[in-house]
C-alpha cells in the first residue's frame, strides 16, 4: 500500500511571497528559498519528502502567537518540529504549511532541585537536561536513543521512552505541567488529529490541562467532549466590535442595527461575511428570493455546516426588518415563527433540508 500526502492547497501556494512578507512582520527567521528549505523537507521517517511553503523558527511565545493567529485567519496549515528525529512522521511538512520549528526555545529557565524538577523551553535536547543535573546526581529518566538530539518538546509531543521508562514511565508520566498556544476551532481537526488527541485525554496525566476553544460543540467527537467540562464565555460588546471591525477594516458602525443588535461571536460573523461575499450578497440588503435560490441552486450547506447557520441567520434579520418597517406586519410574523420551528426540526431530526426551503417559497408565495 502507498500512502500519499495530502494535496496541497493551490490559493495557498500562489500566495507564497505574500504569506512569506507576512510572517517577516512577526519573527525575523523565516526560511523560504528550496536551498533553505531542504533541510526541512523530511524527519526521521525519510521516506516521505516534501518541501513546506516556509520555515519559521520564533524565538519568544508572543512570535508563536502572532504566527499562529495569522496562519488561523488564513487557513493555513502549520506543523510544530523539535529536532525532527522522530520515526513516526510527527514532524512531516505539507506542501502548503508553514513549518514551526522550535530550535530557537533552548533555555533551561529553572532547576529545582528540592522539587526534583526543572523548567524547560521546548527546544532543549533531552540529553542536556540530564547534564544540567548530574552533578547534583539527578538525571531526566526517559531516554530514548535519539536523547543526544531530540528534543524535550518533541518527547512530549511523542510521549518518547527508553530504557529507564520500563521503571520510570514514558515522558507523559514525567511532566508536571506545560504552557501551550493555541489555534481556535478545535472542531476542525481531522479524525487522525482527533484520534491523536482523544489518545493524549485518556492518559490521566496530573497538573496536564488541555483547553479546547471551538463554536461548533457538536463536530467535537462525542467520546471527547464526553472527557471534558464545558465552559461558555462570550465577548463583551466592546470586545465583539473590536474584533469585527479587524475583520471589517474598522467598517463596524456601517452595519445595520439588525446586527449590532444580534449577538455574532467574531469568527462566526467572519463566515456570514465570506458566505455573503461568494454568494453575492449585500449583507445589509438582503434579497430573499436570491437567497433562497442560491442556496438551492449551489447546495454548499452539505459541505459546510456554517452554510446551514448563516443561512439561517440571513432570513431571520430579514424578516425581523420587515417586521419592523412594514405596517401589515402580521405575514411576516406568521412566516417567522414558522421558518424559524422547521428550521429547528430539520437540524434536529436531520429532516430534507431542501424540501423545507422549497416549502418556506411557496409559503412567502401564497402570502404575497
Amino acid at each position: 500500500m502507498v500512502l500519499h500526502l495530502p494535496e496541497a492547497d493551490q490559493k495557498i501556494l500562489d500566495n507564497k511571497s505574500l504569506i512569506v512578507k507576512e510572517l517577516n512582520r512577526f519573527t525575523n527567521n523565516v526560511l523560504s528559498d528550496n536551498d533553505e528549505l531542504r533541510p526541512y523537507e523530511t524527519d526521521g521517517l525519510n521516506v516521505y519528502k516534501q518541501k513546506p511553503l516556509a520555515v519559521v523558527l520564533p524565538e519568544n511565545t508572543r512570535e508563536v502567537s502572532e504566527i499562529l493567529k495569522y496562519c488561523y485567519q488564513h487557513n493555513i496549515k502549520v506543523v510544530p518540529r523539535g529536532a525532527g528525529t522522530g520515526l513516526s512522521g510527527g514532524s512531516l511538512p505539507l506542501k502548503d504549511c508553514v513549518l514551526m520549528s522550535m530550535g530557537k526555545f533552548n533555555k533551561i529557565l529553572e532547576k529545582d532541585f528540592k522539587n526534583r524538577c526543572v523548567v524547560t523551553q521546548p527546544g532543549v535536547t533531552n540529553l542536556a537536561i540530564t547534564q544540567a543535573v548530574q552533578d547534583q546526581g539527578y538525571y531526566y529518566a526517559p531516554d530514548p536513543s535519539s536523547q543526544l538530539a531530540c528534543s524535550i518538546g518533541g518527547n512530549i509531543a511523542e510521549n518518547s521512552g527508553g530504557v529507564h521508562s520500563l521503571k520510570y514511565g514514558t515522558t507523559t508520566n514525567n511532566v508536571l505541567g506545560v504552557e501551550i498556544v493555541l489555534i481556535d476551532g478545535s472542531e476542525y481537526l481531522n479524525l487522525s488529529s482527533s484520534n491523536s488527541l482523544l489518545k493524549s485525554l485518556e492518559e490521566n496525566l496530573n497538573n496536564v490541562f488541555f483547553i479546547l476553544v471551538h463554536d461548533i460543540k457538536k463536530k467535537l467527537l462525542t467520546t471527547i467532549k464526553s472527557r471534558c467540562i464545558q465552559f461558555k464565555f462570550f465577548l463583551n460588546n466592546e470586545d465583539r466590535e473590536k474584533r469585527i471591525n479587524e475583520i471589517l477594516n474598522n467598517q463596524f458602525n456601517d452595519l445595520s442595527s439588525d446586527f449590532k443588535n444580534k449577538y455574532i461571536s467574531p469568527l462566526f460573523f467572519k463566515s456570514l461575511l465570506e458566505y455573503c461575499n461568494k454568494n453575492n450578497l449585500q449583507i445589509n440588503d438582503i434579497n430573499l428570493d436570491n437567497l433562497l435560490s442560491d442556496i438551492l441552486k449551489k447546495k454548499d450547506y452539505k459541505k459546510n455546516e456554517f452554510v446551514l447557520k448563516n443561512f439561517f441567520l440571513l432570513v431571520q434579520l430579514f424578516l425581523y426588518k420587515k417586521i419592523r418597517n412594514e405596517q401589515n406586519n402580521n405575514k411576516y410574523f406568521y412566516l417567522l415563527k414558522y421558518f424559524t420551528q422547521r428550521f429547528d426540526d430539520v437540524t434536529k431530526f436531520n429532516l430534507d433540508f431542501e424540501s423545507y426551503v422549497l416549502e418556506f417559497k411557496n409559503l412567502i408565495y401564497n402570502e404575497k
